[in-house]
């Protein structure tokens, strides 16, 4: 890595991950009655979840946010009211394929970098299907150094799962709380 970032700017070192939000806020403590010997907890949520693909780089600027529902259709209504320039998809899994991956780097990365001039770095993990040819042969066509952090070792060395992705949960689980009037009483 530390080859690659030889003489390239911060603003042209970027990192990339992807991350879910579910509408379930989870619970941090529970109050029940002494004695009860099973435990009941009753919550309105379904059990749906959204990936979204973030990017910034090493001055600080960020990609609008890549965001893929679990669904067979994008409805208009999903597409409305997010960050300026978000781009939507689906996927059965609600998951990054190579496809929604690919159409991220090509529609969302490739025209917020074209801006800058010289080398660029792309870090991020090494999911399968973030690897195709058709994205490593944009990278050698562009002067683009693809790096993908060893297996296992994203929670240490990630960028955005350290610094950003944590306090971001934090906050949609305390607005989810909020929104769906969960309060627990002491």
């Amino acid at each position: 890595m530390e080859k690659e970032l030889e003489g390239v700017p911060p603003e042209n070192i970027w990192n990339y991950d992807e991350t879910n939000l579910t509408d379930n806020p989870g619970a941090k403590k529970a109050l029940f009655k002494r004695g009860v010997k099973y435990t009941e907890q009753i919550r309105n949520h379904s059990k749906s979840a959204i990936s979204i693909m973030f990017c910034g780089n090493a001055a600080g600027d960020l990609v609008a946010p890549y965001i893929v529902y679990k669904a067979q259709g994008l409805w208009k209504a999903w597409c409305q009211g997010g960050p300026k320039g978000s781009r939507y998809n689906t996927s059965p899994s609600e998951w990054f394929t190579s496809v929604i991956f690919s159409d991220w780097f090509h529609e969302s990365w490739i025209p917020t970098v074209q801006r800058r001039r010289g080398k660029h770095v792309l870090i991020g993990d090494n999911l399968a299907s973030h690897l195709s040819v058709d994205v490593i042969n944009t990278c050698k066509e562009k002067n683009i150094s693809f790096i993908c952090l060893p297996p296992n070792s994203t929670d240490k060395l990630q960028p955005l799962d350290v610094g950003y992705f944590g306090p971001l949960k934090n906050h949609w689980r305390n607005m989810l709380r909020d929104i769906l009037g969960l309060c627990l009483w002491y």
